[in-house]
């Protein structure tokens, strides 16, 4: 397919139909996958974006405000949610009492002098979320998160563990033919993005209990002109579809799923 776009963003190179194909395909010459979300480079961005949001900008789009704001919430679980940024632009909301961050452990070490836990936001490792965690009237949020994990049961067992009144998923890449996975350049290297077929992960999480009560297109930002591609190399490359934003409701408790 030719471009026809301005200034095209190749972002992702390759479409493969399982992570193990991604993963054989980047094994010889890249980053170890371990070490991408807790690269120096990272690390300073995760610091910028909360130096962006200290002074009531957003560094990147979300739904998150006006979802909490709406539902009332009084607690929400940030998945991957770095330095705890967004908290910084809805700790007005007059319901929620407490945000809690649930990242990698070296995140955490590398922002310990910029962030510290308090009566309102906490940091705390995946190991670290259990049933005791539950609460009325709870939200479990990831911005541009699921479709970097290998492994669905990181998320799902959250799920489980805390069993949160409602799920907001934000900036999911999406694919509207089949599913796969693409390696996106990032800082030199390559790490693997899953494309959802959005029908399938919403099968997935109403599997555990919930039903998707809104649906709708994420509002990603770009440069003027520009449209991201996926690179296929000699054989062409093809625009993506714009991400999407999903939220859940929890309908029922699924006791046949245990937590880890």
């Amino acid at each position: 397919m030719a471009l026809n776009a301005q200034s095209p963003l190749m972002i992702w190179q390759g479409r493969y139909r399982t992570s193990f194909e991604c993963l054989d395909e980047m094994a010889t010459s890249q980053t170890p996958l371990a070490d991408a979300f807790s690269s120096q480079q990272w690390i300073t961005k995760l610091k910028a974006m909360r130096t962006v949001a200290l002074s009531g900008l957003y560094p990147r789009n979300s739904t998150l405000p006006r979802v909490i704001t709406t539902l009332k919430c009084n607690v929400v679980y940030d998945f991957g949610g770095g330095s705890g940024w967004l908290f910084e632009l809805v700790k007005n909301v007059t319901t929620l009492s407490t945000y809690v961050v649930i990242e990698l452990p070296s995140v955490i070490r590398a922002l310990a002098e910029e962030v510290s836990n308090s009566s309102r936001i906490q940091f705390k490792e995946l190991c670290e979320i259990t049933s005791e965690f539950r609460t009325p009237n709870t939200l479990l949020y990831a911005n541009s998160v699921w479709h970097y994990l290998l492994d669905d049961e990181e998320i799902l067992n959250v799920v489980t563990r805390i069993s949160p009144q409602y799920i907001l998923l934000d900036d999911l890449q999406i694919s509207t033919d089949f599913e796969y996975y693409s390696l996106q350049r990032y800082y030199g290297t390559l790490i693997p993005c899953r494309f959802f077929e959005l029908s399938n992960l919403i099968k997935l999480v109403e599997g555990c209990g919930y039903r998707a009560v809104s649906m709708s297109e994420f509002p990603k930002t770009y440069h003027e002109g520009t449209i991201p591609y996926v690179d296929l190399g000699e054989s062409g490359s093809f625009p993506i579809h714009p991400p999407a934003s999903v939220l859940f409701e929890r309908v029922a408790i699924d006791m046949s799923r245990q937590p880890n």
